[in-house]
C-alpha cells in the first residue's frame, strides 16, 4: 500500500437539534483527519471529545493531533494498524491513561477509510465482514423537564425514530430519571430503549436503579418493591427475567450459572444480552472506581466512607 504522506487536521463544529447537557453552545465539537497517501488517495477520521467525561477536550485533541501525532505517522503504511499505533504511542506514550484515546481514535478511522479505498474494499470487510445491512438508531432524550421530553419525543418521531436513548443523572434526580423513562415507554410502548448516567450515578444508586429502569411502564408506587419480581404485579415473564440477571450482574455476578443465558437466549439476540450486560456493568465498574478512590463524581454528592 501507498504510505501516508501528509496530514491535515481541522476543526469542524456542527449544529445541534434540542439540548444536550454536555455542549453548552449549540454545537457538537470536533476534530476533522485527513489523510493523504503517495498517489493522492485520501482517508477522513474523526476525534469527538467529550471534556465532561473524559479529560481529553476538542483544544487538546487539536493541538496533540497536530503537532505531536501527524509528523509520528507520515511514512506509515495505513494498513500496517500495529505499526501506526505504535508510532503514535511512541509520540504520546500511555502512562497514568492509555493516552488519549480519542485523540488517536481519528487516526485508527482514517486509516481503515484509507485502507478500504487503496484496496477498493469497505471498512466492514476489512474488519472481517458485513454482518448486517441496517443499523437501527436511536434518538437522544435529553430532558430537564417532562415537557420537554414529550418535545423531544415528538421531533424524534417526526424524524423517523421509533426507539430513544434516555440521559440520566445530575442535574436530574432519581425518581425524575424513573418518570423520564415512564414517559419515553409510554410514547413509544414498542420501542427498543436504553438509558444512559454517563458514570453520573454512584454506586448505591446505580444498584438501586438498574433493576427499576430494566421495566418498563412500572408504575411509581410499586416501583419500590421492584426486587421483589417474582410476585410483582405488573412484570410480565420476559420483564421478571430482565431485573433478575440485572441483579445478578449487579450483585451476583460470581454466581450466575449458564441456566439464566439459556432463559435469556429464548427472548433476546446474542448482541441484546451483550448490551444489556454492558449496560449495567459499566455504571458499576465506573463507580466502583469513584467510590474506592473517594472521588467526587458530581458537585453536592458526598464521598461515601470506605469500609475500615
Amino acid at each position: 500500500m501507498a504510505a501516508i504522506a501528509r496530514v491535515e487536521v481541522g476543526r469542524f463544529d456542527y449544529d445541534l437539534i434540542g439540548d444536550f447537557k454536555f455542549f453548552k453552545n449549540g454545537v457538537r465539537p470536533t476534530v476533522v483527519v485527513r489523510l493523504t497517501d503517495d498517489s493522492g488517495v485520501q482517508g477522513l477520521g474523526q476525534s469527538v471529545p467529550v471534556e465532561t467525561w473524559t479529560y481529553e477536550t476538542v483544544e487538546s485533541a487539536e493541538t496533540t493531533l497536530r503537532h505531536y501525532i501527524a509528523p509520528a505517522i507520515v511514512g506509515a503504511d495505513p494498513a500496517d494498524l500495529a505499526g501506526v499505533h505504535s508510532r503514535m504511542e511512541r509520540a504520546i506514550r500511555p502512562s497514568f491513561s492509555v493516552g488519549q484515546p480519542l485523540c488517536k481514535a481519528a487516526i485508527d478511522l482514517a486509516c481503515y477509510d484509507l485502507w478500504g479505498r487503496q484496496s477498493g474494499r469497505s471498512a466492514s470487510d476489512l474488519l472481517g465482514g458485513t454482518k448486517r445491512d441496517t443499523i437501527k438508531l436511536s434518538w437522544t432524550v435529553n430532558a430537564a423537564t417532562l415537557e420537554s421530553a414529550e418535545q423531544q419525543l415528538a421531533l424524534g418521531r417526526a424524524q423517523g425514530y421509533d426507539s430513544f436513548n434516555v440521559k440520566l443523572g445530575y442535574p436530574q434526580t432519581p425518581q425524575y430519571d424513573i418518570e423520564l423513562v415512564q414517559t419515553v415507554c409510554r410514547f413509544a410502548s414498542d420501542g427498543f430503549h436504553w438509558t444512559d448516567a454517563n458514570t453520573s450515578y454512584d454506586l448505591e444508586t446505580a444498584l438501586a436503579m438498574a433493576p427499576k429502569l430494566a421495566v418498563q411502564g412500572i408504575s411509581e408506587a410499586r416501583a419500590e418493591r421492584l426486587l421483589d419480581y417474582n410476585t410483582h404485579p405488573e412484570l410480565d415473564e420476559v420483564d421478571k427475567l430482565v431485573v433478575e440477571y440485572a441483579i445478578a450482574v449487579t450483585s451476583n455476578w460470581n454466581r450466575t450459572r449458564d441456566e439464566i443465558f439459556s432463559r435469556l437466549r429464548a427472548h433476546f439476540t446474542e448482541a441484546q444480552i451483550v448490551e444489556m450486560t454492558w449496560r449495567t456493568a459499566l455504571c458499576g465498574a465506573f463507580n466502583r472506581f469513584n467510590d474506592i478512590l473517594q472521588l467526587d463524581i458530581e458537585q453536592g454528592v458526598p464521598v461515601r466512607e470506605a469500609a475500615e
